[in-house]
């Protein structure tokens, strides 16, 4: 095997090596270095509606109308 060949098959497996470890690493340094803090989810609790308010009451009710 020629010189340039062991040189050649030496640079791309340095290449996988950073790529996986880009790949494994990235992520990480991504969420705490570069993304901020993540927002707040939505409630979708709701608090109970009073009795015979319009929220309570059915589209064809005639009360609604």
């Amino acid at each position: 095997m020629k010189q340039s060949q062991k040189v050649l098959i030496g640079v791309g497996a340095g290449v996988v090596v950073l790529a996986v470890a880009a790949a494994i690493v990235g992520p990480v340094i991504y969420r705490d270095l570069i993304a901020g803090p993540a927002a707040d989810t939505p409630s979708l609790a709701s608090e109970p509606a009073s009795p015979g308010s319009p929220d309570q009451t059915a589209e064809g009710d005639a009360a609604a109308t």
